[in-house]
Parts: structure tokens; sequence; C-alpha cells
């Protein structure tokens, strides 16, 4: 917006410095004629007539010679303003383009959005299944040491039944009625303990199941998130070449400019022994040396932005990656569970 209102600025400079040219061309015309009638007033006054005709027909080359460059000063005026309006319409095509431009990056800037949202919300659900996860593995080796516990009990029980067996043949029968109660309430437990453990199991394989359509979820959405980024990145490229070309479009119209205003500064150097006028077109020179200085400050500074947009979207993509997955390490753990449990 600034390098608009800048251009506009002079532009608007521009057509005063045409119109200023062209009333100091007309009044030096008019100075020159009254200048003219005057003399040959005084002439008739005096009686020397022939003189007053020559003296009229001298200057005529000089008024010819001033309503040329009089014409020259109105024909280069309207060039001006021809150029002044073609600057018009080129600066409102360059705020049109500029708010295409402020448009799409903001289309960028909410799609970005969406997709730290949409990562953060996987990051979430994983973290959830990877505790989910963690609870069953413990769950699991909680069963593990029970039962382990329960067969290291059963045989002691079958030796110390052995010993008894061999000690005292009376209490055979005796022994047999426990060993068979003991046997029953075992195979009861141990039933209970594989329907828990079977359940377990499937429990564990449906997490397993789950953590993988979660981690290939957070596959698809990183792919996304990638396309996503280059699609933006490809946005702001061409934004920036097309706003880079036009800004050299509008150097090369300013360039051209400045060219007529040094060709325009003879006009009032052929005026000045009438009377001597200051010429401007240095100032205006150095207005558009100034804004060209600001024009590259600001280019400088959008290429700044934009490398810095670049490298965090590039290390937003590198930190949102997919982690590898960990099911070979759960289907180990779940085998070497169900081995110590058989």
């Amino acid at each position: 917006m600034l390098e608009v209102a800048a251009l506009r600025a002079e532009a608007l400079q521009l057509r005063r410095l045409a119109e200023q040219q062209h009333q100091q061309a007309a009044s030096a015309s008019s100075r020159f004629r009254g200048e003219l009638r005057t003399l040959r007033q005084s002439l008739r006054d005096e009686g020397i007539l022939e003189d007053a005709l020559e003296v009229e027909a001298e200057p005529e080359d000089p008024t010819k010679e001033l309503q040329e460059a009089l014409a020259l000063s109105q024909g280069v005026s309207e060039e001006l303003l021809s150029e002044a309006e073609a600057l018009r319409r080129s600066l409102q095509e360059a705020e049109g383009a500029l708010e295409e431009k402020r448009q799409s990056q903001q289309r960028s800037e909410d799609s970005f959005l969406e997709c730290q949202e949409a990562a953060a919300r996987l990051r979430g659900e994983r973290d959830t299944a990877r505790s989910e996860l963690e609870e069953l593995t413990t769950l699991a080796s909680a069963f593990k040491g029970q039962a382990e516990g329960e067969i290291c009990e059963l045989r002691w029980l079958r030796l110390s039944v052995k010993l008894m067996r061999q000690e005292d043949a009376d209490t055979l029968e005796s022994l047999k009625e426990s060993w068979s109660h003991g046997n029953r309430k075992w195979q009861a437990s141990t039933r209970t303990l594989r329907e828990k453990v079977n359940q377990r199991t499937a429990e564990v394989a449906k997490g397993d199941q789950a953590m993988h359509a979660l981690e290939e979820k957070v596959a698809s959405q990183g792919e996304q998130l990638q396309s996503f980024t280059a699609a933006a990145l490809q946005e702001l490229r061409q934004a920036q070449q097309t706003w880079e070309a036009q800004l050299q479009t509008e150097r090369t119209l300013r360039q051209q400019v400045e060219a007529k205003l040094r060709d325009e500064t003879a006009v009032p150097e052929a005026l000045k022994p009438l009377e001597p006028v200051a010429p401007e077109a240095p100032e205006a020179t150095g207005d558009m040396a100034s804004s060209l200085e600001k024009e590259r400050q600001e280019v400088r500074r959008l290429q700044s932005k934009l490398a810095e947009a670049e490298q965090t979207i590039g290390q937003l993509v590198v930190s949102n990656m997919p982690e590898p997955t960990k099911a070979p390490k759960s289907q180990s753990l779940r085998s070497r569970t169900r081995s110590a449990l058989l």
C-alpha cells in the first residue's frame, strides 16, 4: 500500500509539473505579445512608421518559434497527461494484484492452521492409544506372574502328594480324594484363567489393529499436510513472481517518465531570456530515486519474510512426520506371554 501511495503521489506531481510548464509557456507567449504591442504603439506615437514596419516584420520568426514551442509544450503536456493516466491504470492493476495476493496468502494461512489442528488431534489420539497399549501390557504381565505362581504351587502340591504316597500307603484313598478335589479346583481355576488370558489376547489383538489403523491415518494425514504445504509454497512463489514482474513494469514506466522530464527541462531554458524560471525536475527526480530505494528495501523485506516462512513450514513438516510403528514389539511381547502361560 505504501508503494501504491508513493506511485499515486508521483503521478499527481508529474501532472502538476506538466500543468505548470503549460502555464509558463502561455504566460511567456502573452507577455511577449504584450511587449510587441507596446513597442508598436510607441513607434506609432513617435511617427516612425517605416521603422515600425521593419520592427513588425522582424519579430515574425521569434513569434513563430514561440508558437511552435507553445504547440510543442502543449503536445508534451498532453503526452504527460496520457502517461499519468496510464500510470494510474497500472496503479489500479497493481492494487488488484496486491489484493489477490493478500487473499491467497490468507487462504494458505488458514489451510496451514487447519493442518496444525489436525496434526495436534492425531498426536493426542496416538498418545491415547499408546497409554491403552501400555495398560494392556501391564495387565498381561500381572496375569503371567499370577499363572506362574499358581503353577509353582501346584507342582509343590504334586511333589508333596508323591512323598505322602510313598510314606503312607494306608492314606492313599483319602489322598486320592483330596487330589481329585484339588485337581477339580485347579482345573476350574485354570479354565477361568485361560478364558481371561484368551480374552486379554483378543483385546491385545484389537489394540494392535487399532494401532495399525491409527498409524496409517497419521501417515495419510502427514502426506496431506506435505501436499498442502507444497501447494502453499507454490502459491507464494507464484505471487512473488507476479509481484516482481509488475514491479519491473512500474520501474520501466518510471524510467520513461524520468526521461520525458529530463527532455522537458529544455523548454524553460529556451524561455529563460524573457523570465528566469527555476526548474523543478531535479526535485521530482530525487523523489523518484528515494521512492525506488524504498521499493528496493520493501522487496528485500518481503524476500526475507518469504525465506523465514519457507523455513518455518519445512520445520513443521519435519516435526509432524509419523513415527515408526511399534507393532512387532507388541507382537513379540504377546507371543512371549502366551508361551509362558502355556
